[in-house]
């Protein structure tokens, strides 16, 4: 075989790994766009049917031949959801909640996962099983034992020790004041705030010890290169950690219908519309019952006036709630 020969044939197969190399990486973003769409559908088909049937007559629900696109755009759904809800006093007592029981976990669970970052001690690796405790172990087993303490708090004991000396224990009940949801998130154990110190743990890990040792050599001690240093470094975690922490005490259900049953919120008031949309629109002894199609169309309504606010944060904090997930590696 000649020179030329072999040349061709070399040039022949470089030709052929090329095809075979764009061809395979056609079939990758191809199975890889599919798969985005797929997972995109999934996250977005709820969202998109809850607005398709809040925006429509309820008749149009009985009407096969209408599926996403109501035959007439209307509100009335919404503004009759608004009213049977109490909306305005369901979304200011959650959001109040959500925000302060945010904020107190966030300095909180800030000064857990730094001290267990930084700082070494007597039973360190025993606070952070604690910690991954609070991840596997399901509230239900521990919510008799809260509810016990929060009937008779006596201020972590030292009720228990004014009763030696008065003869009867200081006691308070906690059950139906905002404080049974407040003091955990105080002290770092609120809805997943084993979750919130791990992801302060790792960013903090991460952060060079040279910062710190440049702030002790300037004269500064624990608390103030803490603030100053490090806090403001962890914008991205602090949003993230706010973010989560608002969007499940905003969801919440179990602890809020355990410890605040008579407090209007938005996962009570929507737990409790269908009964109240029929005591609402059907008045008594006339017979008038309403149908599946009224009843679906106003939950929905119900399911997106939820969730609306959190969406509009979301939109707004996205860009930060992205990048705190990426530097804290709570994906990796």
């Amino acid at each position: 075989m000649s020179i030329k020969d072999n040349t061709i044939n070399i040039t022949e197969q470089y030709e052929l790994k090329n095809r075979l190399k764009k061809c395979r990486g056609f079939l990758f973003s191809a199975y890889r766009l599919v798969t985005l769409f797929c997972i995109a559908m999934i996250l977005l088909f709820p969202l998109m049917y809850m607005l398709s049937v809040s925006l429509r007559p309820s008749a149009d629900m009985d009407d096969p031949m209408i599926v996403w696109v109501p035959s007439k755009i209307i509100f009335t759904n919404i503004a009759e959801t608004f009213k049977i809800m109490d909306y305005p006093k369901a979304f200011l007592n959650t959001f109040c909640i959500s925000f302060i029981c945010s904020v107190f976990s966030i300095i909180s669970c800030s000064f857990a996962g730094y001290s267990l970052a930084r700082f070494k001690y007597p039973g360190k690796k025993l606070f952070f099983i604690i910690v991954l405790l609070m991840l596997i172990v399901p509230p239900q087993n521990t919510l008799m034992a809260i509810f016990l303490q929060y009937r008779s708090f006596d201020f972590f004991g030292i009720g228990q020790l004014i009763g030696l000396i008065t003869g009867k224990p200081l006691t308070v009940n906690l059950n139906g004041s905002l404080w049974s949801l407040f003091l955990p998130a105080v002290f770092g154990a609120g809805i997943r705030a084993g979750l919130f110190i791990l992801i302060f743990n790792k960013f903090f890990s991460n952060i060079p010890v040279e910062l710190e040792e440049a702030a002790y050599i300037d004269g500064c001690g624990v608390f103030r290169t803490f603030f100053k240093i490090m806090l403001p470094n962890a914008v991205s975690s602090i949003i993230t950690v706010f973010l989560f922490s608002f969007v499940w005490y905003w969801h919440d259900y179990f602890f809020t219908t355990m410890f605040l049953p008579n407090m209007k919120t938005m996962s009570l008031e929507l737990t409790k519309l269908s009964a109240q949309l029929k005591q609402a629109l059907s008045p008594l002894g006339s017979g008038i019952v309403l149908n599946s199609g009224d009843i679906t169309v106003r939950l929905q309504s119900g399911c997106l006036l939820t969730i609306l606010p959190l969406l509009i944060i979301y939109i707004i904090l996205q860009r930060f709630f992205t990048e705190g997930i990426e530097r804290t590696g709570i994906v990796g």
